[in-house]
């Protein structure tokens, strides 16, 4: 009896580990995940909502072999992934050069992967990837950053790396050179190089004018953006080794997060969000103020998004706060808004129809105008919109791809 019952253990442990490595080589090939395969909850999504990081640790996007432009496929050569990062062509833009990726994705291990893709001109959900492979000289990363073709990551040590787009010195620090037309050209470092940051990081934000990191001790540390003085803050301190420049921010408490386009946010350890940069859009300059400051009359934030004439806040209990920016124009679609009355001063108000959010991100260029949320229960939903005033609709109205779970779909 002892020898039937190790040779059934045996053969249930041979068909266990059969099972594991047919479905293991079913996702290695890219094939379209099952109802039940699919049925995940939602622990990451990049800022365009073209990647979902699954709580098993495999990552989506979304193709269109249904015709919809909305079919789930598993992104080959990723697994055991615990965080997403970066986003699709169309917000490159046609004046930006293509990098070494547009998608990030940090695993377990320490190790970063990148893959391209390429998304139709009917939407973003209408792609075609590749399959991810290993970054090259990277080694124990612990956290990631991707925006706009600009790749960032820290290590265990605290050390910084860049590769991708090097817009107006986002990686080097240095100040972008032009064309004979006066045109900013981007460079591309094709392969991680290390930031000489004076301090180790624990987070670092790819945004514009300048990539931002925080140190250890929550100091807010800046770089790249010499082509846009007026949107740095006030008083720093600088540090130089000739040609890399890093300035730490003077006056602000210690932070944990960021996020910046034309308006820089940072999010405090005490939950406070402190600002800087653009005031108003389509201003003339003066159009901001460079002196840090507290926004007053918020929740306690967990974390900021901006982009798009527009900034929000995720609170600690899953409600939202939302921000556009003074003098952003009124349109519906492609066409003026008769009936939008003109914002003239900045205003945060609650959004009542969005509760129990984990993660928001905004896109970051208008060409790729959307929003897309993960709340508690691990869905997902992504919204695009085209006028600022009407950002983030009752959850039941945003389309697609909206859960993990075909069976959600809303």
């Amino acid at each position: 009896m002892r020898l039937i019952r190790a040779r059934l253990r045996r053969r249930a442990v041979a068909a266990v580990c059969l099972f594991m490595w047919l479905f293991d080589q079913s996702q290695a090939q890219g094939v379209t995940p099952t109802s039940k395969e699919i049925s995940r909850h939602a622990v990451a999504v990049t800022q365009a909502g073209d990647a979902v990081l699954r709580d098993d640790g495999r990552v989506i996007g979304f193709s269109n072999k249904t015709g919809e432009g909305r079919e789930p496929v598993f992104i080959e050569g990723l697994a055991d992934i615990v965080d997403v990062a970066g986003e699709s062509e169309d917000g490159l833009g046609p004046n930006r050069p293509r990098g070494s990726a547009y998608w990030i994705a940090l695993r377990r291990d320490g190790m970063v992967l990148q893959w391209d893709g390429h998304c139709a001109d009917e939407g973003i959900y209408n792609c075609r990837f590749a399959r991810a492979r290993i970054v090259p000289g990277l080694r124990s990363v612990i956290a990631i950053a991707s925006a706009g073709g600009t790749h960032l990551a820290i290590d265990s040590d605290g050390h910084v790396w860049g590769w991708g787009l090097d817009h107006d010195g986002l990686i080097t620090g240095q100040k972008g050179e032009r064309d004979p037309s006066g045109r900013q050209i981007s460079r591309v470092i094709k392969s991680p190089i290390r930031i000489p940051v004076p301090v180790p990081l624990k987070a670092i934000a790819v945004g514009f004018p300048h990539s931002i990191g925080i140190d250890r001790e929550g100091n807010v540390w800046l770089w790249g953006g010499k082509a846009q003085p007026e949107y740095q803050p006030e008083r720093t301190e600088i540090f130089t080794d000739g040609k890399f420049v890093a300035r730490k921010v003077v006056g602000i408490p210690p932070a944990q997060s960021a996020a910046a386009d034309g308006r820089t946010f940072v999010v405090t350890d005490a939950g406070e969000l402190w600002s800087w940069g653009i005031t108003k859009l389509d201003a003339a300059p003066p159009n901001g103020t460079r002196a840090p400051h507290k926004i007053e009359g918020l929740c306690a934030v967990k974390s900021v998004s901006s982009g798009s004439a527009m900034a929000a806040t995720v609170c600690k209990d899953g409600a939202l706060y939302k921000m556009v920016f003074p003098s952003t124009p009124s349109v519906s679609g492609d066409r003026p808004c008769e009936t939008c009355s003109p914002i003239t001063e900045e205003r945060w108000d609650r959004e009542s129809s969005m509760k129990d959010v984990e993660v928001l991100h905004l896109a970051f260029f208008p060409s790729n105008a959307s929003v897309s949320i993960i709340d508690r229960s691990g869905a997902v939903y992504f919204g695009p919109f085209s006028d600022p005033r009407v950002f983030l609709p009752p959850r039941e109205r945003i389309v697609g791809p909206v859960t993990i779970d075909p069976q959600g779909r809303k």
